[in-house]
């Protein structure tokens, strides 16, 4: 049995997600794919030169929180997450098309409240 909100202890480690980016997916979450009038700093290198300074798009931010959120749906179940759950994320460093991203994930307390248990997870996202 995998691990579950039933038999989680403090220090538990979540099960990683891996993911890897690729200007596709980043052209497709930011809207940029075949319309002219979504191309941004996500979606195009001459947006992101002219408006970032960075030579190549970068993926948003939105996505990492995305795959923290999609860990903790898994977690904890969709229907959990989506109802109960919130996040609090910092974007340190940007990710980039090629890049592999990791989020990990551990307990960090558990709390019984009268409308239910409260499982605090600490979060990270791991550029390799």
């Amino acid at each position: 049995m995998g691990l579950t909100v039933e038999n989680i202890e403090v220090g538990s480690e979540l099960p990683p997600l891996v993911k890897h980016m690729t200007l596709e997916k980043m052209r497709w979450f930011s809207g940029g794919e075949g319309r002219a009038e979504t191309v941004n700093l996500h979606t195009d290198a001459s947006a992101a030169q002219r408006d970032t300074g960075m030579k190549q798009p970068f993926a948003s931010g939105r996505m990492s929180l995305g795959y923290a959120c999609e860990m903790m749906s898994r977690f904890v179940g969709l229907d959990n997450f989506s109802h109960t759950g919130t996040i609090d994320f910092k974007f340190i460093k940007p990710v980039m098309p090629g890049d592999m991203i990791t989020v990990h994930g551990r307990v960090a307390e558990i709390k019984e409240l009268p409308q239910g248990i409260r499982v605090s997870v600490d979060i990270h996202c791991e550029n390799q």
